[in-house]
């Protein structure tokens, strides 16, 4: 049995209920703050596909040299291995993610498309062949209904996985955050394909949630927030799926996980919105070097163009010039790893009044 099955019987906390209140104040927000960047939207997003290839292929432990990184994510390069064609690939996907979300609707088909996209080629076939269901397992779920008795392979579950998806989304119920997630949760568990199923969910989850109106994810990559929490994030799958097999599936905790990082997401897009409000009327130099300082101790050029994506990479390296020059910040390493650390300020000593207790001696 599937959690979207038995999403009706779920009990939303107060605590998620008071998320809703404030998340959807900012999503009726999107049109107003998306077209306060006007022509520079399709900048931003590319800004945040790099970034969320970026994070994506270190999800998959996948290893680019730095100098060639730079190059593939910043231009468009023929990728010369599998590696790099993964990268190729991903930014192709998110970049169909970002631009054609308004049109999106789910279907088995997009699934197996996006995942031949990704690996044809590269994987052997059978890999994202679907899994066949084997007579004993039909038999057995044939007693639980007759529909389910003509099933040869796990196709035919995602179909009624992606059907039960749309109902709840259709019937205005539910927060379609909330079934995004369970629609993640049960592909899991379900496995549909010989392999690479973790890849293939986490990408059809990342896709839901830009359908689901969270279009922070425009300016703010998802992947770099997501795995800043991997470890509540496996937490919470884990909790999710504890009485699967007795029909009993929680959500609610990666739920809760997931609007925690929009919320914040939203917020950060935010400030880069009034930042490049901001940017538009001052010296660009000088307004950079205030980010600068309120950046951490050590940063890297990809946090300066991640707050500033319409800001070009001379005006950057003008600034850091500059604020070498002054001793303000020293560079450690080179190329894409490369970072800056910024000089620490000397203390001015304060000039205090010596005090000199005499007492006086008696005789």
């Amino acid at each position: 049995m599937y959690g979207l099955e038995t999403i009706q019987q779920t009990h939303i906390p107060n605590d998620i209920i008071h998320q809703y209140l404030k998340l959807y104040g900012l999503i009726g927000r999107n049109d107003t703050f998306l077209s306060t960047l006007n022509q520079d939207l399709p900048l931003f997003i590319e800004a945040t596909i790099r970034e969320d290839v970026f994070r994506f292929l270190q999800y998959l432990d996948i290893t680019i040299p730095d100098a060639r990184l730079r190059q593939m994510l910043l231009h468009n390069r023929t990728p010369k291995n599998n590696n790099e064609k993964i990268l190729v690939r991903l930014k192709a996907i998110f970049n169909k993610m970002h631009h054609g979300i308004d049109a999106f609707e789910l279907i088995v088909n997009e699934i197996t498309a996006l995942a031949s996209v990704l690996y044809q080629d590269i994987v052997p076939d059978q890999d994202l062949h679907f899994v066949k269901i084997a007579k004993k397992e039909r038999d057995k779920r044939q007693e639980i209904t007759l529909l389910s008795g003509h099933r040869t392979s796990k196709r035919e579950d995602l179909e009624e996985l992606v059907t039960l998806y749309k109902q709840a989304i259709q019937k205005h119920k539910f927060e379609k955050g909330y079934v995004a997630c369970h629609f993640y949760l049960d592909f899991m568990q379900l496995k549909p394909f010989h392999a690479h199923n973790e890849t293939i969910g986490l990408l059809v989850f990342y896709l839901l949630l830009l359908a689901s109106d969270y279009r922070c994810f425009h300016l703010e990559s998802f992947f770099t927030a997501l795995f800043e929490h991997e470890k509540e994030f496996r937490k919470a799958r884990q909790e999710a799926v504890i009485n699967y097999n007795e029909g009993v599936s929680n959500a609610i905790p990666l739920h809760r996980l997931i609007l925690d990082i929009t919320t914040s997401s939203y917020q950060r897009a935010q400030e880069m919105i009034r930042n490049y409000t901001y940017d538009h009327s001052q010296n660009k130099s000088d307004y950079l070097e205030n980010t600068i300082k309120q950046l951490p101790d050590v940063f890297t050029k990809e946090d300066i163009r991640l707050k500033h994506p319409t800001v070009s990479d001379s005006t950057i390296n003008r600034t850091l010039k500059r604020l070498k020059e002054e001793d303000i910040i020293r560079p450690l390493g080179t190329g894409r790893s490369a970072k800056w650390m910024k000089v620490p300020r000397k203390t001015k000593l304060t000039p205090t009044q010596m005090t000199l207790n005499f007492k006086e001696k008696t005789p």
